[in-house]
């Protein structure tokens, strides 16, 4: 391999890549894998594993994105609960107040969902059993739980 270079950036490993989103192209069309196969000259065994190569890069790509999606998202939820607020603290009319109320509640539920506001809480709980499992042994002697126990175990002398 030449100085400088990685196998994720070499000629082999970009090549390896435009083939794979070739064979993607192919799919998205609706291309069987054994189509895709004869188009590209390649087994179709090879024309899934490209597929899932493509797909695989797609998937991290959209991972690392999501968050920069998700502000932006946020922003124009952000700007349409604005004109929201702005329309009903001017508008007279009751039905343009009552729909951008509805508007604003909708766009609050959207944010809230984004951020994760609305989420179960996980924590922890905590179950006192005492007093509702049996009677109180606690009063009882040494002598008296030992006697219990012969007559329950239904062995003893």
């Amino acid at each position: 391999m030449a100085k400088g270079t990685s196998k994720k950036t070499g000629k082999a490993a970009i090549g390896r890549a435009e083939r794979a989103r070739d064979a993607l192209e192919h799919r998205k069309r609706g291309l069987s894998y054994r189509q895709i196969a004869r188009e590209m000259r390649i087994s179709s065994a090879l024309a899934h594993v490209y597929v899932k190569e493509a797909l695989a890069e797609l998937a991290s790509l959209k991972l690392e994105d999501a968050e920069a999606v998700r502000d932006l998202e946020l922003e124009r939820l952000d700007a349409t609960l604005a004109r929201c607020w702005q329309v009903l603290s001017e508008d007279g009319d009751p039905d343009v107040v009552l729909r951008a109320a509805d508007r604003v509640v909708r766009v609050s539920k959207r944010r809230s969902e984004l951020l994760g506001l609305d989420a179960p809480v996980k924590g922890e709980q905590t179950v006192d059993v005492r007093g509702t499992v049996g009677p109180d042994l606690s009063a009882l002697s040494v002598d008296d739980l030992r006697e219990l126990a012969r007559i329950l175990g239904g062995g003893g002398e």
